[in-house]
């Protein structure tokens, strides 16, 4: 049913009559309503309720004359408030509103693709788009109101599982050191690795994924900057012993290194299909929402990486970059939040501020977060990465945010610079690094 006019009015008045709250409600918005003078009138309940006051119809009345609404009412109001049902069941009707609205805006989204598609638009995007709409649908159709109760239920049952070892709050990196001081990768969350330019963030995030992969878990890649093959470049490389470059040149190797090349290969057929990779450019954030809802749910992903946040379109939409970008942040984070796995977004550190050193020798402080707009604010975890140039062959980590674990920490990571990768083992948390740089400033 695309309307049932006869549930709205019944929640207008039960609400208007005082036998029914907006919690019993469940947060109905004035959209959620067909008829255009009940949208208006839960539109005015909505800001009376917003201004603290009690909701009655000449509050109500008021707020509509407010708006200028009023005259064009009449005596609806009254009307609704003496149209209150005997069985004042007020959360039943508006579940009947609620399920009404959710069929208008799928019947909406229905038409709005095959308008689409009859125009000429490419059936891909006509596709996309309109999973984009549906990952958006079927969130909002969970359940809205849980109590204390409920959400604790849910953590025992939680610390049961983890206990018998049937589920994992924090996915290990397989990275000793980031493992150690910062749990793995938290379920559930926005995570940020930042970094500037050619200091080690595909060093780090490759790392993580091919561990992922190996130890049997599924990863997800959207690799927006670059193509496909810098992953499986930089493993054969740390896998055979043959620097990148070099595989990547005319020159013949040598028996020995084709020999190690073919079994780093063959190794990677047992645990390739963990990892999935998507190379395209200019992709949405609402387009990486829907692929990698579909890595989740139809393949199992356990852990999505994103590279990197500067290469995600924002173009269209709100004419203002920081409500795009808020919007960008928004869709990541639900993805993280919904399907209950980490998403690691891959961030460029901006340089800003007079200073003769290169960024990359600095250590980021926390004044890099007040610059970092949205995407600092919504991630629960951000590590920043640089180089020291008295341990050259490190990458060193400093947490500058943890919401749940201690910050302002340092530790580095032994980096395998002939493969652009950073080792597994050998890291170790660094002393003594607890004065910030004045150097550095902002975030891309």
């Amino acid at each position: 049913m695309l309307r049932n006019h006869d549930a709205e009015k019944a929640v207008l008045g039960c609400v208007l009559a005082g036998r029914a709250t907006l919690d019993d409600c469940g947060l109905l918005a004035a959209e959620d309503f067909d008829h255009p003078m009940h949208r208006d009138v839960w539109a005015a309940v909505l800001r009376v309720h917003a201004a603290r006051k009690p909701i009655d119809g000449l509050a109500v009345a008021e707020a509509l004359h407010a708006a200028g609404k009023l005259a064009a009412i009449g005596t609806g109001v009254m009307d609704l408030e003496e149209s209150c049902p005997i069985l004042a069941h007020a959360a039943s009707y508006a579940e009947m509103v609620r399920q009404a609205a959710m069929a208008r805006r799928l019947d909406a989204m229905l038409t709005d693709a095959a308008r689409a598609n009859r125009a000429g638009t490419p059936p891909a995007e006509v596709a996309l788009a309109a999973s984009a709409k549906l990952a958006q649908l079927s969130s909002a159709v969970r359940e809205r109101r849980r109590t204390f109760r409920d959400a604790m239920e849910v953590t025992l049952e939680r610390f049961h599982d983890i206990r018998a070892g049937g589920y994992e709050h924090y996915i290990p990196t397989g990275i000793d050191v980031w493992d150690e001081l910062l749990g793995g990768m938290e379920r559930g969350k926005l995570e940020l690795l930042c970094a500037y330019p050619s200091v080690g963030k595909g060093a780090v995030a490759g790392r993580i994924l091919l561990n992922l992969a190996q130890a049997s878990r599924k990863a997800s890649l959207f690799s927006l900057e670059d193509p496909e093959i810098w992953l499986p470049k930089r493993y054969l490389a740390a896998a055979s012993g043959v620097p990148v470059r070099r595989l990547m040149e005319a020159q013949r190797l040598s028996v020995h290194d084709e020999n190690n090349i073919e079994h780093a290969v063959m190794q990677s057929r047992e645990w390739g299909e963990n990892l999935l990779i998507d190379d395209r450019s200019g992709l949405t954030a609402e387009q990486i929402g829907v692929a990698a809802r579909q890595d989740v749910v139809q393949h199992g992903a356990q852990v999505i990486v994103v590279d990197n946040a500067s290469e995600i379109d924002i173009a269209s939409g709100d004419d203002r970059h920081d409500v795009r970008t808020a919007n960008a942040v928004r869709v990541l984070r639900n993805v993280a939040k919904d399907l209950n796995v980490p998403v690691l977004l891959l961030m460029h550190l901006k340089k800003s501020g007079n200073t003769t050193k290169e960024p990359r020798f600095i250590r980021p402080n926390t004044e890099l977060l007040k610059n970092s707009g949205a995407f600092a604010e919504a991630a629960r975890k951000i590590v920043a990465l640089w180089l020291d140039e008295d341990d050259k062959d490190s990458i060193i980590g400093t947490v500058l945010k943890q919401t749940e674990g201690e910050k302002d920490i340092d530790f580095a990571m032994p980096f395998h610079a002939s493969a652009g990768l950073v080792r597994s083992k050998g890291g170790r948390k660094r002393q003594g690094d607890t004065g910030y740089s004045e150097d550095a400033r902002g975030a891309a």
